[in-house]
Parts: C-alpha cells; sequence; structure tokens
C-alpha cells in the first residue's frame, strides 16, 4: 500500500461512492448549521484538527524542518567564511573578503547568464538553419509525443492492493 491510499492525486477522479458520501456529509452538515442557532466558540478548531494535513500545507512545524535546516547551513557557512579570515587579518579585512566572496556567488551566475544568451542565440539559429521545414516538423511532432507520453504517465492512478 503506499502512503497516500484513500487519497486523490492529481487528476485521479474520486469514484461515484465516494462523490455520493461527501454529498450526504455535505447535506447533513448544512442541516446542523440552519439548525443551530450559531456554532460553538471552537468549531473551528475542531474541525482544523480533525482534518488530515496535506503536504503542501504549511500550517505545521513539521513542514518547516527542511527550509529552517538549508537556511540555517546557509547562514552557518556564510558566517564561516566572515570568520575565518578573523584568525590572521583584520575585521575590516575580514568584512571585505566576505563582502568579495557574496558578491561574487551572486554576480558570477547572473554574468555567466548574460554571457551565455549570445551564444544560445547563434546556436538555435544555427539549427534552424540546419533542419528542413519537415525536420522541424518531426522534431516539433516528437517532442509533442514526449510531452503526450509524460502527461499520460503522469495521470495514470497508482496501483492499489486489496484491502
Amino acid at each position: 500500500m503506499t502512503e497516500n491510499d484513500g487519497q486523490l492525486g492529481f487528476g485521479d477522479q474520486p469514484e461515484a461512492r465516494d462523490l455520493a458520501l461527501d454529498r450526504r456529509l455535505e447535506l447533513f452538515l448544512d442541516e446542523i448549521v440552519a439548525s443551530s442557532p450559531s456554532l460553538p466558540v471552537d468549531f473551528t478548531a475542531r474541525v482544523v484538527k480533525a482534518r488530515p494535513f496535506a503536504p503542501w500545507e504549511v500550517r505545521l512545524a513539521v513542514s518547516w524542518r527542511v527550509p529552517a535546516a538549508i537556511a540555517a547551513a546557509l547562514l552557518v557557512s556564510s558566517a564561516g567564511v566572515f570568520l575565518a579570515p578573523l584568525g590572521d587579518l583584520g575585521p575590516a579585512t575580514a568584512l571585505a573578503v566576505w563582502g568579495n566572496v557574496v558578491t561574487a556567488a551572486v554576480a558570477r551566475p547572473v554574468a555567466a547568464v548574460f554571457s551565455a544568451a549570445p551564444v544560445l542565440v547563434s546556436a538555435v539559429e544555427a539549427i534552424r538553419q540546419a533542419l528542413s521545414p519537415v525536420g522541424g516538423l518531426a522534431f516539433g511532432g516528437a517532442a509533442a509525443a514526449l510531452a503526450g507520453v509524460t502527461a499520460a504517465l503522469l495521470r495514470r492512478r497508482p496501483a492499489r492492493a486489496p484491502r
């Protein structure tokens, strides 16, 4: 069994039995709301607590562990780069070294993208000139077929073990 048995994945269609159960539950909830003058004070908290946690939600602290660990690692490594020269150099020099490292870490990838742009344009132009219109259509058709196969594989329902 997979860990998300009973939960619908992306593109999965609910079964008729599940839809009927959902409709009955909605009608039941509508009757409860209509029959009571006001909801209890802690109604929202009880519903949120009883509702299963979805992986894309960020309301639980558990989902912040990995991003917090990555941010902490980046902060500690940055502080280490700043503090390393302090043993041999003065604070002003250490700050200058740290600033140069941070500037290089940010500016070099941006400069690489800008310097690669003319090369990419010339490569696309060379490919366009090398391909005949029929070759271009064949290449586009193959890309569209690959995209269709990929989409079909992603939409497949996962196999479920019998209960």
